[in-house]
Formats: structure tokens, sequence, C-alpha cells
């Protein structure tokens, strides 16, 4: 459809929604639809003068940045990469945390200064209540990877915007904060929500080896190329095979929910015992092995033992982590 018969058809709905306090069917996809309505019953006006409350002091932001230390210093590296593959394209890359506190921002210069005005810059607070229907916001809140495209931004004045996020989870499915590419609207790229989510999972790779460097670590696939790349699954694990947490992708291709964790053990979701895995010894990190789960389905997996040595707080991101490599092959 015609970006500019889309933008009519959703300033109709939502003068209707205004109207009669929901959405016309079929108008408005259903995440935007449920968003515009969290957002009318919080109170945001769509038109008008924007009241978003008072921004941070330098204190408080110095507080929420160091609070982000660890978030901040893992998602770094992972966003200067996202930057150089959009640099160019009149975008940004944004870090928020899990309130929707803009924390970090790259972006090209000149989109900067647009963006400036709607308040898109670090120490921003983006959530529904403030800001309605956003991709930041939205994200946290449905936990999920979503676009925000043009006039499905509940606030008129961020029309010109065309938003990804992925939400950013722990090892043990706590929300961890959001990655978020921004750009013009007149310049939307159809591969964005899909750059968004990989940055995420990244991220969400790093952070569990950084924070289990000290444990056992399963890092699995059901094809060989995939282990090492951002789409393998990895599983945090004690000597004895107690899961103690795991990335998104583990969790669900396995089934597993955040509950889960310190309950569940290797032996009940794989046909091959810990124990047989290392009579065999499965635990050379350069070898993959042929794993049955009881899914009925097979995965190419790797057994990785932490180093002797002592691990490095979380902050100082490990060199040439296996999860860096943005790979596409689907679990």
């Amino acid at each position: 459809m015609d970006p500019q018969i889309t933008s009519q058809v959703l300033r109709q709905a939502r003068v209707h929604l205004l109207a009669h306090g929901e959405c016309p069917p079929g108008a408005v996809q259903a995440r935007i639809a449920s968003s515009w309505q969290r957002s009318l019953r919080a109170g945001v006006q769509p038109v008008g003068r924007v009241s978003c409350g008072d921004p941070l002091t330098g204190s408080e932001m110095r507080q929420v940045l160091t609070r982000s230390e660890d978030l901040l210093a893992i998602a770094r590296p992972v966003m200067d990469y996202v930057f150089e593959q959009i640099q160019d394209s009149h975008s940004m890359v944004i870090l928020a945390n899990a309130q929707s506190t803009l924390l970090h921002t790259l972006g090209d210069a000149p989109f900067l200064n647009k963006a400036e005005r709607v308040a898109l810059r670090s120490g921003a607070i983006w959530t529904e209540e403030a800001r309605g229907t956003n991709a930041i916001g939205t994200a946290l809140v449905e936990a999920t990877p979503l676009r925000v495209e043009g006039a499905e931004h509940f606030l008129e004045a961020n029309s010109f915007l065309n938003c990804a996020a992925s939400p950013i989870f722990s090892a043990q499915g706590q929300l961890l904060g959001v990655l978020d590419i921004s750009g013009d609207q007149r310049l939307a790229q159809a591969h964005t929500l899909g750059l968004a989510t990989t940055a995420a999972r990244m991220i969400e790779n790093r952070w569990l080896l950084a924070r289990h460097q000290r444990d056992w670590r399963m890092h699995f696939h059901t094809q060989a190329e995939g282990v090492g790349t951002a789409a393998e699954g990895i599983l945090a694990l004690t000597p004895d095979g107690l899961l103690l947490g795991g990335n998104r992708t583990a969790m669900q291709s396995l089934k597993i929910a955040a509950a889960d964790w310190g309950h569940l053990h290797w032996d009940d979701i794989s046909a091959m015992p810990l124990r047989d895995w290392l009579a065999r010894g499965h635990t050379q990190t350069e070898r993959l092995h042929l794993a049955a789960l009881h899914t009925g389905r097979s995965v190419f997996a790797r057994l990785v033992l932490p180093q002797a040595s002592h691990a490095t707080p979380v902050g100082a991101a490990p060199p040439a982590l296996p999860g860096d490599r943005a790979g596409r092959a689907p679990l």
C-alpha cells in the first residue's frame, strides 16, 4: 500500500479511537491497537504540545548510568557494529534500560538533529505512559521485538520516525533493556527489525558469557554451522548438570521457562546423560557432538568448561565471544 494512504488510514483510525475508545476492526495491527489503547488510558494526547515530564537531572542520569554500567559495557561494541551497518542511512542506534530511559545513542548527525526535536536522546524516558506508542516503550511492555512505523506512533510529532526495537534479556529471563534502530520514515529499510533482533541476541549472549565465566556451558544448534553464531542456543550449568540459565534461543527451542532455572537438569532435556557425555570425553571445546534431545530432535553441541584463570568483571566484555558472529541459520 502507498505510504501516504497507509498514514491516512492510521490517522483516521486514531481519530476513531479518540471518539469511540477503540480502533476500527482491521485498520491497525493488533499490537499497535493495544498500545494505542494503553496510551489513551494513560492520558497521552496524540496531537498538540507534548508534555513528557521533567527530564532527569545530571545527578539522576549519573545514577542511572552507574546502575547500567555492565549492560553499557557489553552493549557498546554491538552498537558500534550495528552503526557500521546503517551509517549514512539517516538512522540511529539506541540502548535503553528496562525503564525506557535512553542510555546511549549513535547516529548520523543530520538525523540526530531531527531526533533531538522529539527528545530521542540519552536521558530521555520513552515509556508508553510518557510518549504513547513507540518501539522502545512498546517492545518493553510486549516483551517481544516489534516495529513502529510512521503514523503507528501515537504521538503525531513522532510520525516521521520508523523504529524497530528488540528487548534484551538476562540468562535468567530478566528484562534488561532494549536495543532500538530508529530512522526517517521516508527511508525505511525492511531489514531493520531483523538487525535489531540479531543485535539484541548478540548482547544477550555476551551478557550470559560474562556472567557465567565460572560455570560450564553447552553451546548448541540444529546445524553444525550455527554453533558459535548469534543464532546458537547457550546453556549455563553446574558440573552435576543443574541448569543455571540460558539465552533466549535456548529457552524458546527447549521450551524452558524462567522459573525452571535452578530446578531443571541437563538430563531432563537430553537423551545423553551428562555423565555419559563426560565419559566419552566430549569436553574438547573445538569439537562438536550430536546430542539427542527428549523432544525427539538432535542438535550439534559443544560443552565448554571454565578456564582455570579468574573471571573478569561483567563490565569487561571478553574478546572473541562465540555469540558475536551474526549467524542467520534458524535453530
